[in-house]
């Protein structure tokens, strides 16, 4: 330890090297000095300075007459030009779109202000009216009545599918060969571990009724009694189906395109 001079007060005290302050309320001091008075910086000029805590806190007059306190290096950096008051021209009050139409057929009104925001009321190809920023509004298809319009049409074709491949209490979709679902832990279909008796236990479904297939021990042996079963009743009936809706066949066969192949 070694006597030290506070770089605040100016009070002799017995410090580590490197110490500057006597005490945490003059570690926590603001020291004021002019060497950066009148430097100007965007629209700030700074007007007086001081230290705290290693950093150079500048208070700047705006061009706009507000008075703010910021970090030097902030304005050095470039990150503040002005007091806020740039900002709010610039961000906050978009370009006037007045009259506009998107390419989904939706009319900006008028400037609405949200908070410290601005927004545009919209008039819908529906009819509607809704609020929007101005740099979605070219982007923004509706008021959302076009994604409900989506979900509709998706539900419809989603049921329309599962009508035609739905046939004598059969879902030719569920009984063809297909991917293994995420949901299956054993890894081969039809089959589950019953944790009561502890053994692999086989089930196929077909028309409507459930057929249990027995217990086993062995995941091998349970697996071979299921593809057994498929084969007897899942063979014939999926041939009859292919002979006699062959178009319905067809659409359930097609495989998903990928790019580039």
């Amino acid at each position: 330890m070694a006597f030290r001079e506070c770089v605040v007060c100016g009070k002799t005290f017995d410090g580590a090297p490197g110490a500057k302050y006597c005490s945490e309320e003059c570690k926590n001091a603001p020291r004021y000095t002019n060497e950066f008075n009148g430097e100007k910086w965007g629209k700030l000029t700074i007007i007086d300075a001081y230290r705290k805590k290693g950093r150079v806190y500048a208070i700047c007059k705006c061009e706009c007459g507000n008075t703010k306190t910021v970090r030097y290096d902030a304005l050095t950096s470039g990150r503040t030009q002005s007091c806020g008051c740039f900002a709010e021209a610039n961000y906050y009050k978009p370009f006037d779109l007045a009259g506009k139409i998107n390419d989904y057929g939706c009319k900006a009104i008028k400037q609405i202000r949200v908070g410290n925001r601005y927004k545009w009321e919209c008039e819908c190809s529906c009819g509607k009216h809704y609020l929007v920023p101005a740099g979605l509004f070219y982007k923004q298809m509706s008021c959302g009545c076009s994604h409900q319009r989506s979900a509709r049409e998706n539900l419809k074709k989603a049921a329309e599918t599962c009508e035609q491949g739905y046939i004598e209490n059969t879902s030719i979709i569920s009984i063809k060969p297909r991917k293994m679902l995420r949901n299956n832990t054993s890894g081969v279909r039809g089959v589950s571990w019953d944790k009561n008796r502890r053994k692999w236990a086989a089930t196929i479904v077909f028309k409507g009724k459930t057929y249990h297939l027995g217990r086993y021990h062995n995941i091998e042996d349970a697996a071979a009694v299921r593809k057994e079963a498929e084969d007897a009743l899942f063979g014939d009936f999926l041939e009859w189906f292919q002979e006699v809706y062959p178009e319905r066949w067809e659409k359930f066969n097609k495989k998903p395109k990928t790019d580039g192949k």
